[in-house]
């Protein structure tokens, strides 16, 4: 028990100092420039393979507002300086989401462009034949989208035109309705006239 006890408090002392300089650590980086701050959580060094850029893309993934606009620019910065198909391949990945570093429209042109460039192992040569696919996809639901949209408004449209005559329609039924009864208490009138005499 007193065993137990000295191996319990041993594991909350490390846990603690760990939590502690986990602490330290993000304090350093965020007392950091942007840049440094971005090379700091986004390891490109650390891509040697998919798995690694995986796990940082989901670093990657993780960050929102104005954190992730500072790592797009960074990704986007050092593919365009340097030709990083690291740095390619997280703003390849994180195309999908929706607060991305890529437009959607520069996503399959993006993709045809790393495939050229990237030192390609097989699980990358597969990861960029399935994103290009996921692409392709997405652009033609996107097309399907649009086109359904613009039948649809179209419809809408002629609903509305159709709505309009209608109420024209019974607008004139009602106006012709009342000219039928004036006519017909004239009628009506004139036959009592010439009756009452």
């Amino acid at each position: 028990m007193v065993v137990m006890n000295k191996k319990l408090k041993l594991v909350s002392v490390l846990v603690f100092i760990s939590a502690l300089q986990g602490c330290a650590l993000l304090d350093n980086i965020a007392n950091l420039k942007p840049d440094e701050k971005n090379r700091q959580l986004l390891d490109l060094d650390a891509i040697v393979n998919a798995d690694t850029l995986i796990f940082q893309h989901k670093k990657l993934s993780r960050l929102k507002g104005k954190e992730k606009k500072q790592a797009c620019d960074y990704l986007n910065q050092e593919y365009s300086k340097h030709r990083s198909w690291k740095a390619g391949w997280l703003m390849a990945l994180d195309a999908s989401k929706q607060d991305n570093c890529l437009r959607k429209a520069d996503r399959t042109q993006f993709l045809t462009e790393l495939q050229k460039r990237s030192k390609w192992s097989e699980s990358l040569t597969w990861l960029g034949q399935r994103l290009l696919q996921e692409q392709q996809l997405l652009s033609q639901a996107d097309n399907k989208a649009k086109a359904l949209s613009r039948k649809l408004k179209k419809t809408q449209q002629q609903h509305d035109e159709l709505k309009q005559q209608n109420t024209l329609l019974e607008q004139q039924i009602q106006e012709l309705k009342a000219i039928e009864k004036t006519i017909n208490k004239r009628i009506g009138g004139e036959v009592d006239s010439p009756a009452d005499n």
